[in-house]
């Protein structure tokens, strides 16, 4: 996506005036991974708020920064889940930065709802924990609830807070007047971690996890024994999630923005640059 937007910057050519707009989002996030399978679902959803800027630098052509503050979550709890039997499930705090070039499908100036596509890089803040009913939050990294860590696993690492994804998606842009835009837009995130929701690989040694970590991490690393009938027997080496893939997730949002700063860059650009004389202005002309 951002190739897209190198290729187009060189070849749209550029419009008289570039504007800068301030922007607010509501939206809503989601994850898919071990505890979410599906790809884009409304179902787990939690809203979200976010502000943004954006740069048109022509009528076609813009880039955006945006901050998405949002809450992913996942469960085996619920009655369709294909683990129901593992009985985990975690939540956790979403803070997005995103940074995306954007190109619009047809002329801004000329039709009032018009469709774009975008891709750039995001960094991410998340911190899942789990909950029960005695002891309320119980965040999951800190207890290495796989291994994560520990002397008997050196080969998985320690996970991370901070993480950075790859973005892209799309939207559509209406023009409700002259300057007032609203953006309908989806984006999703391919991250390189399969932590977001604390589960990834194999259940590891209760005995190695309890020396290194205490109780609590036995605990909440395998709670399919809080479950009625459920197994009270560690499943020690057993798969607990699918470490062949890393978790997604995705933002949908819509977002009202307005110009801030308006300017003529190609006047600029001749008053200040080629209309003047000497090195380092005539670097082009000819003798």
């Amino acid at each position: 996506m951002m190739a897209l937007s190198a290729v187009c910057l060189l070849v749209v050519p550029r419009s008289k005036a570039q504007e800068w707009y301030g922007g607010v989002t509501y939206g809503g996030a989601n994850y898919q991974g071990e505890l979410q399978d599906k790809k884009l679902t409304l179902d787990g959803m939690t809203p979200g708020l976010g502000l943004s800027t954006l740069f048109a630098y022509n009528d076609r052509l813009s880039a955006s920064l945006e901050l998405f503050k949002g809450v992913l979550t996942g469960s085996d709890a619920k009655p369709d889940s294909r683990n129901r039997n593992r009985n985990l499930q975690f939540v956790t705090q979403l803070f997005d930065l995103t940074l995306a070039g954007r190109y619009n499908l047809y002329n801004s100036r000329n039709f009032a709802f018009i469709p774009y596509v975008l891709g750039g890089v995001s960094l991410f803040h998340i911190d899942p924990y789990t909950t029960d009913g005695v002891q309320g939050r119980i965040y999951l990294f800190p207890l290495s609830t796989e291994g994560q860590g520990l002397r008997a696993y050196p080969e998985i690492p320690v996970q991370q807070n901070v993480n950075y994804a790859l973005m892209g998606g799309g939207g559509l842009e209406v023009r409700l007047t002259e300057k007032l835009r609203m953006d309908i837009e989806v984006g999703f995130r391919k991250t390189f971690t399969d932590y977001i929701d604390d589960v990834s690989g194999y259940f590891p040694d209760p005995a190695q996890l309890l020396a290194e970590r205490g109780p609590m991490a036995v605990r909440f690393s395998y709670r399919g024994d809080e479950l009625s009938g459920g197994s009270q027997a560690f499943p020690k080496g057993t798969l607990r999630g699918n470490p062949g893939t890393d978790d997604w997730y995705h933002v949908v949002s819509i977002r009202f923005r307005y110009p801030i700063l308006s300017w003529d860059l190609e006047s600029i650009y001749k008053k200040h640059i080629f209309q003047k004389t000497g090195w380092p202005y005539n670097w082009y002309r000819r003798n």
